[in-house]
């Protein structure tokens, strides 16, 4: 028997992505959310580093079909981003990233193709108004 999942994708490939839910703990009801989920999905040794704001974190998301990793404010309540700064042909995640925001800088360890030399690099955020 297919799932609700499977007749949506069949209907959407090939752009069929998952769907997600969120769980109401005391009831057991779920709700079907729309969004962007990939900074929790990609946490591994550590969370996401907060940027003090309720709700908010710092996420590195890289986009394959741009060759490039967007660094930016994830809200992780409404499931949306605000991006901050473009690192074209550099792949990172948000595990990669560290934000420094009193001196608004973001730092990265990077080696380059084929895991050369690692070099501890920073680039300065732009100052958001």
């Amino acid at each position: 028997m297919d799932s609700n999942y499977e007749k949506t994708c069949r209907k959407r490939k090939p752009k069929c992505s998952a769907e997600y839910y969120l769980l109401d703990v005391k009831t057991g009801k779920t709700e079907l959310v729309t969004g962007e989920f990939q900074p929790l999905i990609r946490q591994t040794f550590r969370s996401l580093q907060t940027t003090g704001n309720p709700n908010e974190f710092w996420a590195a998301v890289y986009k394959r079909a741009k060759n490039e990793t967007d660094i930016r404010r994830y809200d992780a309540k409404n499931f949306t981003f605000k991006s901050i700064l473009k690192l074209p042909e550099i792949l990172l995640d948000s595990m990669d990233i560290w934000v420094d925001e009193k001196d608004a800088k973001v730092y990265f360890v990077y080696a380059g193709e084929f895991g050369g030399e690692a070099h501890l690099l920073s680039l300065p955020l732009p100052i958001e108004k």
